[in-house]
């Protein structure tokens, strides 16, 4: 199958979830899928920006400053951005004052209709975050049908304002906490690396499960898959109050939906938030999902996140149980990463018409 572009590259800029689970593993994906693809760090970005031409650049996140946009396109490239989960103020602004942007990815319906109303130029593309493709759903099956386990994954909201999912979350639920990070070992000793020794590392070794640190992580209590019920909850009125010109950063709009995606690769129901990314997956017939919007919900946050982990703990194995999870078994295969990949690689085409 031929492409539009010579090469698509996926550019990150702080290694970490970023970087490995939104780079590498697309390009993993690609290799499979017989796309011309690599992944690139800023360094090399920088360092051969003039040798980079007639190919797709896709951009992890990072507001790219209008220069570097300009370089790019000027050698005949697409230059399509990620826009993640970033603050929501902030956001906007670069998408109204920046120019030659190709493209734009995010999360959900309400993000791209923000950006349309300031931004009509720029083409805005929903697409859902992947699950982890290292998830296996079926080795700790047994373990998940056995017992009501509660887990809460991903990093913690750092500024006290329970922006990361963690929003009613409370140790009388008694849950587990990890970060599933299936390419750790090369954050932790190959971030520097030339970007060819990494993506060595990710075809021969990671890829293949020869990997020691990523089969021990399998086999860990960090594993989201020995967990029978995640933990998500999040609202509009949890922002990040940093001060400054813009006093208040909001993220409801702008994050991209992981954690239900993982629940789901995982085998897991997921008490969850119907956040802007989430509805793209999932809606109000999901039987352990919050609306987290209501004025009701404001005021009672605490008592209604408990009631709901009751609720999933109490139908633990009945046949509402079951409802949930074969709703996740679709999102479970929408989020594969290499389906994933595909809806990019079909939104980048079509940018060439």
């Amino acid at each position: 199958m031929s492409h539009p572009f010579k090469k698509l590259y996926f550019v990150w800029f702080r290694f970490g979830g970023g970087a490995t689970m939104g780079c590498y593993q697309p390009f993993l994906a690609c290799r499979d899928l017989g796309i011309p693809a690599t992944v690139i760090g800023e360094k090399e970005l920088y360092s051969k920006i003039n040798l980079i031409k007639d190919s797709a650049i896709f951009i992890m996140k990072r507001r790219l400053n209008q220069n570097v946009v300009n370089m790019l396109r000027n050698n005949n490239n697409k230059v399509i951005r990620y826009a993640g989960d970033g603050y929501e103020n902030l956001e906007l602004d670069y998408f109204k004052n920046i120019k030659n942007l190709n493209g734009a990815i995010v999360g959900s319906e309400s993000y791209k209709t923000k950006i349309k109303q300031t931004s009509p130029d720029i083409p805005v593309c929903v697409i859902p975050a992947n699950h982890d493709m290292f998830l296996d759903d079926t080795l700790f099956q047994k373990e998940r049908n056995k017992k009501f386990k509660l887990y809460f994954g991903g990093s913690r909201s750092s500024d006290g304002l329970l922006t990361q999912g963690d929003l009613g979350l409370k140790k009388s639920f008694e849950y587990s906490e990890g970060y599933f990070h299936s390419l750790a070992y090369i954050e932790k000793n190959m971030k520097n690396k030339p970007s060819k020794e990494i993506e060595d590392y990710v075809l021969s070794v990671a890829s293949l499960g020869k990997c020691k640190m990523l089969e021990e992580l399998k086999l860990s209590i960090e594993n989201p898959s020995r967990y029978s019920c995640h933990y998500a909850i999040r609202a509009p009125f949890s922002v990040s109050d940093r001060g400054g010109p813009y006093q208040k950063y909001m993220q409801w709009n702008t994050k991209t939906g992981g954690k239900v995606s993982t629940a789901a690769a995982s085998g897991a129901n997921i008490v969850t938030s119907l956040d802007p990314s989430v509805r793209v997956l999932i809606d109000q017939n999901y039987p352990y999902a919050i609306d987290t919007e209501t004025q009701y919900f404001k005021e009672n946050h605490d008592e209604i996140c408990k009631e709901m982990v009751l609720k999933a703990k109490e139908t633990f194995g009945t046949k509402l149980w079951q409802d949930g999870l074969n709703i996740l078994k679709d999102v479970k295969n929408r989020t594969r990463t290499h389906n994933i990949t595909l809806e990019y690689v079909d939104f980048i085409t079509r940018l060439y018409d």
